[in-house]
């Protein structure tokens, strides 16, 4: 077997498959190598009790991006995405629940029974991200712009993005512009009165986040979160995407090979020429993408000589400090909600499940968490994936699948090695609303921060290799002056989690990566080069003036927008 490639991917997780497939239908020759014994990284099924198979690390994600799907034609090969409704289903003690469901009348009419002021404001919150995920959706298939560059392309997708924020609208802008620095609860306390609703709406911001809904910038990722839209599970659990794509992989006669750790990158000059793996083979490659997270990458496999001191300080300064717990139980039966007794439970349990009544109630969690504490009262949010795909489990039995913030990965006090306690914790949240979940479990695997980083390599236990705070996102993904998935050695690229888009199941950060391989192949430089001699012409000049023009229209557009909220804000005092 030949070990020259076009490309050398380390990591078999999703991203990282989907970096090697897109690269494989361009027709260059790679190889993906993973260290543990099964593709899927975080996605990959177990089975951790007789008859009972998941995704321990990720039970639920949002689709993979469209364009992936139709690229690889994934549908062909068996992949089918199930999604479920209600989007989010939240008890609220005996013969009290919150149902969101997909159908925007359905969610209304249950959000009247409890509010009707704000079922209203619903469906213009509703309206509102529909229209900001219209006009900025487009973001998560992007390469970062560099804001040092000149390069046309980034300057056509700029010209775009900026005339689809002009189109929102000043009263859009104006909310779209105001919400950026904002903290989520202040967001949510602006539309809603409804303790239980704001709660819902704010879990998917929070999901891998250090601080609770009180923190500035919390309503950005609440938007960033949003863009991708909800959460779903393909047929046969997380772990079918990964399966899928490495099928994909196989049919092309690419390599896949588990059990292979890469012990470190080799460079030459500057430029990355391959790996060597733990068992001392050296395989050489043009490109090197790993899909390890950030830190690992950089601090691990690469000599720390290669870099200049500025550039570890960098590195040390991603931020990704862990604090998700994920508990997967096997059970007997389905539980039993005291919620929703005489109706058909399995109506309103196929999604995402929240045990937090309020914003209060998120934040006191989030706050142990800041000071390296366990909550006494976690926040719990939980699935059901056996709803959805009954054959994940033996018949009439079920999998549920709780995920428990905030649990640091740096504690105080103590380590993770002797901090179970926490589980119990966890379960009482969980059965003040199923009275008989205990007597149901058969078996639970937890795994925590620690066991998330010394099983999936996740550096602190981070499940989305960097957190989505606000100067992590976009071009501070994961760090200044790295957002285009480069490094600066030559050739060695980031196609994981902690580059943009970051986070979830989308695969745009792998397709991304790739996108960008292709253009520094051989052949495709030249087509680049011409391009950005382009820029130098009457015609390219007219581009890179349009782009400035479109986002100096935005900022205008914000600038009407926020002159008359003050002459109504004025207005509504001199009424006064």
């Amino acid at each position: 077997m030949s070990s020259f490639y076009d490309a050398i991917i380390i990591g078999a997780g999703h991203n990282g498959l989907v970096a090697a497939a897109q690269l494989a239908r361009e027709g260059k020759k790679v190889i993906v190598l993973e260290k543990r014994d099964l593709v899927g990284g975080c996605l990959a099924n177990e089975e951790f009790h007789p008859g009972f198979r998941a995704s321990l690390a990720t039970p639920f994600g949002q689709p993979l991006r469209p364009r992936i799907m139709d690229d690889l034609n994934l549908k062909y090969h068996g992949l089918q995405m199930l999604a479920h409704d209600p989007i989010v289903f939240c008890p609220m003690g005996p013969d009290r629940h919150l149902a969101l469901s997909r159908d925007l009348e359905a969610a209304v009419a249950a959000i009247a029974e409890h509010s009707p002021r704000d079922a209203g404001r619903y469906r213009e919150y509703v309206g509102f991200m529909n229209r900001v995920r219209e006009a900025t959706g487009a973001i998560l298939d992007l390469t970062p712009v560099d804001p040092d560059s000149s390069e046309p392309l980034g300057l056509v997708e700029l010209a775009n993005l900026g005339l689809k924020l002009r189109l929102l609208g000043p009263d859009d802008m104006h909310r779209l512009m105001r919400l950026v620095t904002m903290c989520l609860k202040d967001f949510l306390d602006e539309w809603f009165e409804l303790d239980i609703l704001k709660a819902a709406l704010a879990g998917p911001a929070l999901a891998g986040h250090h601080y609770g809904p009180y923190a500035p910038g919390t309503a950005a990722t609440l938007i960033y979160s949003y863009l991708a839209g909800p959460t779903g599970m393909p047929k046969g659990g997380m772990g079918a995407i990964t399966e899928t794509l490495a099928t994909v992989l196989r049919d092309d006669s690419q390599t896949i090979e588990t059990g292979a750790e890469v012990e470190s990158v080799l460079i030459e000059s500057g430029t990355a020429v391959g790996v060597r793996l733990v068992d001392g083979r050296e395989l050489r490659a043009r490109h090197v993408l790993s899909n390890l997270d950030p830190k690992r990458t950089l601090q691990k496999l690469v000599d720390p000589l290669e870099f200049d001191p500025s550039f570890h300080r960098k590195v040390r300064n991603i931020q990704m400090r862990g604090t998700t717990t994920i508990v997967t139980l096997a059970l007997s039966e389905l539980p039993l909600f005291n919620c929703l007794t005489g109706v058909d439970q399995r109506k309103f349990l196929g999604g995402r499940i929240h045990f937090g009544d309020n914003l209060d109630f998120l934040e006191r969690a989030a706050d142990a968490a800041k000071y390296g504490r366990i909550s006494e009262a976690p926040w719990v949010t939980a699935s059901i994936p056996t709803l959805l795909d009954p054959s994940l489990a033996p018949k009439d039995q079920h999998i549920m699948q709780l995920e428990v913030r905030w649990t640091p990965y740096h504690l105080r006090k103590g380590n993770w090695k002797r901090q179970k306690k926490f589980l119990d914790a966890a379960l009482a949240v969980v059965a003040e609303q199923v009275p008989n979940l205990e007597e149901i479990i058969l078996e639970r695997k937890v795994l925590t921060p620690l066991d998330l980083e010394e099983i999936y390599g996740l550096t602190e236990g981070h499940i989305f290799h960097a957190e989505r705070n606000l100067h992590q996102l976009f071009i501070g993904r994961p760090m200044a002056g790295y957002a285009r998935y480069n490094t600066p050695i030559r050739n060695l690229m980031l196609c994981g989690s902690g580059t943009h888009p970051g986070g979830n199941t989308t695969g745009a950060c792998g397709a991304n990566a790739a996108r960008e391989v292709l253009l520094q192949l051989p052949g495709n430089r030249e087509k680049v080069q011409r391009v950005k001699r382009a820029v130098t012409s009457p015609v390219g000049a007219g581009l890179a003036a349009a782009a400035g023009l479109s986002l100096l229209g935005a900022g205008l557009a914000v600038g009407k927008a926020l002159k008359k909220g003050r002459k109504t804000d004025k207005r509504k005092t001199d009424e006064k």
